[in-house]
């Protein structure tokens, strides 16, 4: 299963690359024109950061405008894909793409029927918009998982891709049906590596290295405190010598990176210098 970004804006995108579960990226003219940019650069800038197959959609209804749309942007990059919307005008701009080796993604389809017919005209991916299929009153989860079937069961090489996913509910449903591709908007993207059981898990141990920590510096203290123990009352906490000794209150030392409370007690100067004393009184 591939996971492709939904957007045109190009921060969301690098952000989600980073991740690293990008596979793709799909666009419309709605998505685009948020963005306020011109769309030619905004275009062969995601095509250039993009790892995978970048979905551009035309912007007319008529077969003979689509072809040339189709052709001018297949120009841009060998990872461009031609949307082409699901109409009759729109298979006939595939049946003659597919032909010119251009690569194109069916886009708008609601029902198995449809997507048969663009796996049948030539398309490279066909999209099955998820929320807009449940906006009707179908069952989407089933009108998807049926056109996997269909797909496998005839061996068609076009790709489903699963579009118009709104929620995270979405998702699991989407990725049980086998669906080759899904496009995910990056608002719903953020919200899948979130969960409060996983949070408090994460918080529950970090807790408990915190405390592991606290014991580990009583331990150092009382190993310390042992270690130093010498008939004088006047000698180093740190190293035992008794020349050049200042004396502190309440002394702070740094031993093996952690920061160790002590009593009072003498410090020499090498260890001073050294940076051993982390505070005092």
């Amino acid at each position: 299963m591939e996971i492709f970004i939904d957007t045109a804006n190009i921060e969301e995108i690098k952000e989600a690359i980073s991740w690293g579960v990008i596979d793709g990226c799909t666009t419309n003219p709605k998505i685009v024109s948020k963005e306020n940019v011109p769309f030619e650069a905004r275009m062969k800038e995601i095509l250039a950061i993009v790892d995978g197959p970048v979905s551009i959609e035309v912007t007319t209804n008529d077969t003979n405008e689509m072809v040339v749309e189709a052709e001018t942007y297949n120009k841009w990059a060998p990872n461009v894909v031609i949307k082409i919307p699901m109409t009759i005008e729109g298979l006939k701009a595939v049946n003659i793409l597919s032909r010119k080796g251009i690569k194109t993604n069916v886009t708008a389809a609601m029902s198995m029927k449809q997507a048969v017919l663009a796996a049948k005209s030539g398309a490279t991916y066909v999209s099955l918009f998820w929320g807009r299929i449940e906006d009707m009153g179908y069952d989407a989860e089933k009108v998807v998982g049926d056109t996997v079937q269909v797909f496998e069961k005839y061996k068609f090489k076009c790709k489903i891709i699963i579009g118009s996913l709104r929620q995270v509910s979405h998702i699991s449903r989407a990725i049980r049906t086998g669906v080759h591709v899904l496009t995910i908007p990056p608002a719903v993207l953020k919200q899948i590596p979130t969960n409060p059981r996983t949070e408090s898990t994460i918080v529950e141990f970090l807790l408990f290295w915190e405390e592991y920590k606290k014991r580990q510096n009583k331990y150092l203290f009382k190993k310390i405190k042992k270690d130093r123990e010498v008939k004088t009352d006047k000698h180093c906490y740190c190293c035992g010598t008794e020349k050049e000794l200042t004396y502190y209150k309440n002394l702070v030392l740094k031993t093996k990176g952690f920061p160790v409370r002590c009593p009072d007690g003498y410090v020499c100067k090498d260890c001073i210098n050294a940076g051993r004393v982390l505070g005092s009184e």
